[in-house]
């Protein structure tokens, strides 16, 4: 190649790269200010979301007076000076198309349902707020404002809490649509799916999916929040292929992006009209792969702008955060870790997943891992004191904190065949033991926060705790370090740790069977 041809080679591979970078300033540039407002909203500041399912509505004290400063009592005015930023309030809908807000494109439930699902001295005061001409909706939506917070309305998609119906016991939550309509749901109650619950509905379905627009779409045009959550992780079942053991087809998976394209042109012609965007949340599972094999495209809905916020995790976890805030943060999303409360059963005293310190270890590890937020579902108590400290990593840092090795156990499998195929996190807990044959060697990771220096010097006090039964002996290496043989505290071996031994994120345990049998039980870092 002579020098003209080379100078022509590189001029042309100039205008090329100048052409695709004017191209895309000029994609920016043609946004008008409606999206650029949109893409300023997602970005705002959110510490903590604090989701709340809407059981104070259906469940209201039956002692106090119905009035609206006792109903934002229960769970939302104590959260004034936290660190609460957005609420998220669900209308119940459960099951699909059960709702506690005014609609005329669903149903609403004003059914006395305490008694029947054995909820002492509690009432639905749904059927009192609509003769008044309000709902319990405009009533958080009217607070949130008043005290700068945001408010999303929260919809899940195919709430399955009325799975336990039969026809000779109705469930008090099972919808009048599945009565009208039963060809709607996935299953039938004798032919029950191996994944899922028989009652999810079938998005595979142009009805379902059309409902769930208008559903949307009525309460865009009827109230003022400022965005709309769509819960896809309640419950996590979508299509009859997967329910019965196949993974989601790629026409399943383009329905329901194209149901996710109708939902934001539902949310910006009702943005524009009253010249505030509503901004899209989705909750779905901390992992493109599984979600793409359950039927949500999460990638695609990212790269053609249909959410606006991302939060991950619900009964399972199967990635570190760092997985969910990569993808997040290839397409300009915010991320956000979804702190379920854990169903994990035999909690060994004095620990428990459920408590203050491990909630602010979970909090921590995912700050570490870059979220731009804290996501806190199932969590209902707005007076806790965590919820002044786990949206700012500053205060978490100096506190006692609990980082397991694992908080919600689900098997990944409950709602897709071979879901445990995309498990990559530690799934050790008394539910879930590891059990070790001799001379076996098992690495189990741990993710910790990082550890800061006491203020006035010193050193923080960190320890491992092992519950582990079985008369072998047995090693424990952390990073590649053997620790010295540990203290019996109760049912726990404790090993003190340099903090200088932590790392930042993962930390990988070695635990070697040197004798015989041994089962690993649970396991815990502490810092103090």
């Amino acid at each position: 190649m002579n020098g003209l041809q080379r100078w022509l080679g590189w001029g042309m591979l100039c205008f090329v790269w100048v052409t695709l970078v004017d191209g895309f300033g000029e994609e920016r540039r043609d946004e008008d200010a409606f999206v650029q407002q949109r893409r300023q909203l997602r970005h705002k500041t959110r510490r903590v979301i604090f989701n709340n399912d809407g059981c104070d509505c259906l469940y209201f004290p039956k002692n106090l007076d119905i009035t609206e400063e006792n109903f934002l009592l229960q769970r939302t005015s104590p959260l004034v000076d936290t660190h609460v930023d957005s609420i998220f309030y669900c209308t119940i809908s459960s099951g699909f198309s059960n709702f506690t807000h005014r609609t005329e494109r669903g149903h609403i439930l004003t059914r006395q349902v305490a008694e029947d699902l054995d909820v002492k001295e509690k009432i639905n005061i749904t059927q009192t707020l609509v003769d008044q001409g309000t709902d319990v909706l405009s009533w958080v939506v009217r607070w949130c404002h008043e005290h700068d917070k945001e408010c999303f309305w929260s919809f899940r998609m195919n709430d399955t809490h009325d799975a336990a119906h039969k026809p000779e016991k109705p469930y008090p939550l099972f919808p009048s649509l599945k009565e009208e309509h039963p060809e709607y749901m996935i299953g039938e109650l004798g032919r029950r799916p191996p994944y899922g619950s028989w009652t999810s509905v079938n998005y595979g379905l142009s009805e379902v999916r059309d409902l769930a627009v208008q559903f949307i779409e009525e309460v865009c045009a009827n109230y003022d929040v400022d965005g709309i959550e769509m819960d896809f992780c309640r419950h996590l079942s979508y299509f009859p292929s997967v329910a019965f053991g196949q993974e989601a087809t790629d026409e399943e998976r383009n329905l329901m992006t194209d149901m996710m394209r109708q939902v934001r042109e539902v949310c910006e012609a009702h943005g524009r009209k009253r010249e505030r965007p509503f901004l899209i949340a989705v909750r779905v599972p901390d992992s493109l792969e599984y979600s793409k094999a359950v039927g949500l495209d999460l990638e695609m809905w990212m790269r053609e702008d249909l959410i606006d916020l991302l939060i991950g995790g619900f009964y399972m976890r199967l990635n570190p955060w760092e997985s969910l805030v990569q993808a997040g943060k290839r397409h300009d999303m915010t991320v956000y870790a979804g702190l379920s409360e854990s169903r994990v059963k035999g909690d060994i005293p004095p620990f428990s997943r459920n408590s203050e310190e491990s909630y602010r270890g979970r909090a921590h590890r995912a700050w570490e891992a870059g979220v731009d937020g804290i996501y806190l579902f199932n969590y209902f108590n707005p007076k806790a004191g965590f919820l002044r400290e786990i949206g700012e990593p500053s205060v978490l840092d100096p506190l006692a904190k609990i980082y397991y090795a694992t908080v919600r156990n689900r098997n990944p499998n409950s709602y897709l065949k071979g879901g445990d195929r995309f498990l990559n996190v530690a799934m050790i807990t008394p539910q879930n033991p590891l059990h070790m044959v001799a001379g076996q060697v098992q690495k189990v990771d741990l993710y910790v926060g990082k550890i800061s220096r006491p203020e006035r010097g010193g050193t923080r006090e960190v320890k491992l705790y092992v519950c582990a039964s079985g008369e072998a002996e047995f090693g424990v290496a952390w990073n590649g370090t053997s620790l010295d043989v540990p203290v019996k505290e109760d049912a726990w071996l404790v090993y003190p740790m340099d903090p200088l031994m932590i790392h930042p994120g993962k930390n990988q345990m070695e635990f070697r069977s040197e004798t015989g049998p041994t089962t690993l039980h649970d396991l815990l870092l502490r810092v103090k």
